[in-house]
């Protein structure tokens, strides 16, 4: 077995679609969650915070339990399911303007870590 990998990726919502995204998240289509675990992803959160500037953020952590994220990734993305959901869920997301190129959450680095 794979030594995890923990992962984590903050996006902003953007605020008039905020209830539509935790609807959308108390609610998460089961076809959704099944494709998340085949691709060798656990303990996936996903938190939200209002920051002082009054925008709202959202952080996804995951631990990753398979050999090659990148497979299981395009896996992931070529789901007809997970693109449906995908295409509801992006419409309330607001990118961050500094994400690398090709990143639609951006990504985290870990700066500390407990087991």
């Amino acid at each position: 077995m794979a030594e995890k990998q923990r992962f984590g990726k903050v996006i902003g919502v953007r605020e008039e679609k905020l209830e539509e995204y935790l609807e959308l998240h108390r609610n998460v289509w089961p076809e959704v969650e099944s494709m998340i675990k085949q691709c060798n992803m656990e303990n996936f959160n996903i938190f939200i915070r209002k920051l002082p500037d009054g925008n709202h953020y959202l952080f996804m952590y995951f631990e990753y339990t398979g050999i090659n994220i990148d497979a299981d990734n395009a896996k992931m993305a070529a789901d007809p399911k997970t693109r449906e959901w995908w295409a509801v869920c992006e419409p309330c997301q607001k990118p961050l303007g500094d994400r690398a190129e090709g990143e639609w959450w951006a990504e985290m680095d870990s700066a500390y870590y407990l087991a």
